[in-house]
């Protein structure tokens, strides 16, 4: 590996190596980029919170995850609650700028924190308010829970993000960005039998749960980093027919997606990188706002921000 790096160690727990070395996304990325969003933040369904109701979009802040090649943009996520907040304001300052500045047009907040979550919000809201004393409050909150953690959905009223429906990648299918498949039992035949609709798709493909975050469940197939599908994958990384069959059918529906080539970068040689680009909500302009972000390493398929994973600062023209 090339290039200036460092270790972070932070007192939440997490640790992962930083890139001094800054990528640039120029102004036709960002402009695209910008209009998923808007489509996105359109197509998601959501009448729950605070901010949906009164701006009709899902989230204050919201990050795509993908890959940019030859002008084109592959989306494999839009975060609808991401976390990074704060992490990526500690190698990227473009990055607090903006957030700062946008932040100026939302409503004063504070954020509360499962048992079941790690976050890095402390390092842009200060410490957590307990959930007690949240329900007692009346001003805006951040919901930093599991979906299914439902002591926090009274919160949902003044909540400035998903609650219920976080990590809900329906949207994703509405706009064609994912396919719905779906098990079904063969009738006549043993318990264990059936089938996925449709079939499961030729190449290298990715299978996620209809909702979930924090890559729980993801499954990768027929992955071949000799064709170029991939810079590198690790043991373990991919399934077989039987163990997506299994999966889907413990589901019951998922949504699968093409597993798009990674960006390739010279000062991180054997890494598959994505991009990670931030968009905060500006209440006064009603519209996303790009707040730059980071580009993430792994040798994994799973990009993800685990602890062999290396980050650095994304630039937005």
């Amino acid at each position: 590996m090339t290039g200036t790096t460092k270790r972070m160690n932070l007192d939440n727990g997490w640790s992962f190596s930083v890139s001094s070395t800054p990528v640039h996304l120029d102004q036709k990325a960002v402009s695209a980029a910008t209009d998923i969003v808007a489509q996105w933040a359109a197509t998601f369904s959501s009448s729950e919170t605070w901010v949906a109701k009164e701006f009709g979009v899902p989230s204050l802040f919201v990050r795509i995850d993908g890959v940019y090649h030859d002008g084109v943009w592959s989306v494999m996520e839009v975060e609808d609650r991401p976390c990074g907040m704060g992490v990526v304001g500690l190698f990227n300052p473009p990055f607090i700028e903006e957030r700062d500045a946008i932040r100026t047009t939302w409503p004063s907040m504070h954020y509360v924190q499962s048992p079941n979550r790690i976050t890095d919000d402390f390092l842009w809201l200060g410490t957590a308010v307990p959930l007690v004393e949240s329900l007692l409050r009346t001003d805006h909150v951040l919901v930093r829970a599991r979906p299914t953690d439902v002591d926090y959905h009274p919160l949902r009223t003044r909540s400035v993000s998903t609650v219920a429906e976080e990590g809900n990648k329906l949207a994703l299918v509405h706009m064609r960005l994912a396919t719905l498949v779906e098990w079904h039992d063969a009738r006549g035949t043993p318990p264990n039998d059936g089938y996925i609709m449709p079939t499961i798709p030729p190449g290298p493909v990715v299978f996620k749960p209809v909702q979930g975050t924090r890559g729980r469940d993801v499954i990768f197939h027929d992955v071949d980093t000799t064709k170029g599908h991939a810079v590198s994958k690790k043991r373990g990384d991919t399934r077989g027919v039987d163990g997506i069959e299994r999966a889907v059918k413990r589901h019951g529906t998922m949504i699968a997606q093409p597993l798009y080539k990674p960006v390739s970068l010279e000062h991180l040689p054997g890494l598959n990188v994505i991009y990670r680009l931030y968009f905060g909500f500006d209440t006064k302009e009603r519209r996303y706002r790009p707040m730059h972000g980071a580009y993430v390493g792994s040798r994994s398929l799973k990009v993800h921000g685990d602890s062999e994973s290396v980050f650095g600062p994304l630039i937005a023209a």
